[in-house]
């Protein structure tokens, strides 16, 4: 079997799974994985011979896919602001929106030194991303699962940076946890969708990311938000800077609740979508508060 047959047998399978432009991206990205090859050298392979061992790789891969579990999974990795991340059920995938939010922070802060938190790191794409751009900055990350901890270590080794891991619940308090000195920005990308939106949202999504990382009680949506805002009263820096990834539908109730936390240099910005999806806001210190 040629790749272009095989093609042809994949299209035809996930046509009903996929969009066409989200199939022709997967299509790319798998095959170029899988074949070890540049989506230009892809073009010049399509008449090539499959090997068994290929075309063995391929068929699992196929039904995997037909079953709707996410190809990043399936391929082990993905790239996240040009590093290799590796991912694995225990932590959702990295997505473009988290990139735009690395994106802002970096754009925003320049310093030579920064203490930097990232709360609910999953597989650690957030300060490994910041920490490969600031490298003299002192960024940590924490996370409730020790085996998501275990997977940003592992991401941290295959990109040589260092990062400071803690298992911590913020819910509870829970961890060992030593926080010595005051964070100066502290990021989320946190549980925000609430349980009565579970059947709107793709079942690749909600049946093989991990659902303690994407939803929260209906009854208060906001629940990590505040959390998070307590904990940076406790451990950040009187001018501490925040930032988040937000629901969209709930970006006023969010700025109501930094105001009364005593935020302010409030900004919410829209992804590429064109959907509000992150949030900067900027700690007042007591003797500034109005």
């Amino acid at each position: 079997m040629t790749v272009r047959d095989f093609q042809t047998k994949a299209n035809d399978q996930l046509i009903p799974v996929y969009e066409d432009g989200e199939l022709r991206s997967i299509w790319k990205w798998w095959m170029c994985e899988r074949l070890k090859c540049n989506p230009v050298e892809l073009r010049m392979v399509l008449d090539g011979i499959l090997s068994e061992t290929q075309q063995e790789q391929l068929e699992m891969d196929l039904n995997r896919l037909l079953r709707g579990e996410p190809l990043q999974y399936i391929l082990g990795s993905t790239e996240f602001c040009s590093l290799r991340i590796k991912c694995s059920p225990h932590a959702l995938i990295p997505r473009p929106e988290t990139e735009e939010l690395v994106h802002w922070i970096l754009e925003e802060n320049d310093a030579n030194s920064c203490r930097f938190l990232d709360i609910g790191t999953g597989t650690g794409c957030i300060p490994l991303a910041v920490k490969n751009q600031r490298p003299m900055w002192e960024v940590a990350a924490l996370d409730c699962s020790e085996e998501a901890l275990m997977l940003a270590r592992e991401n941290a080794a295959l990109n040589s940076l260092e990062c400071h891991w803690i298992n911590y619940d913020l819910l509870t308090g829970d961890g060992h946890a030593t926080f010595k000195q005051p964070f100066q920005i502290v990021v989320s990308n946190p549980p925000y969708i609430p349980w009565s939106e579970k059947s709107e949202i793709p079942s690749r999504v909600k049946d093989f990311e991990p659902n303690l990382a994407l939803f929260v009680p209906s009854e208060d949506p906001l629940l990590f938000y505040r959390k998070i805002l307590d904990f940076c009263g406790q451990f950040g820096d009187p001018h501490v800077k925040v930032y988040f990834e937000i629901h969209e539908l709930l970006s006023q109730e969010l700025v109501d609740l930094l105001k009364r936390k005593h935020f302010a240099n409030i900004e919410i910005r829209k992804d590429l979508q064109g959907k509000e999806r992150m949030v900067r806001a900027h700690r007042l210190s007591l003797s500034s508060e109005t």
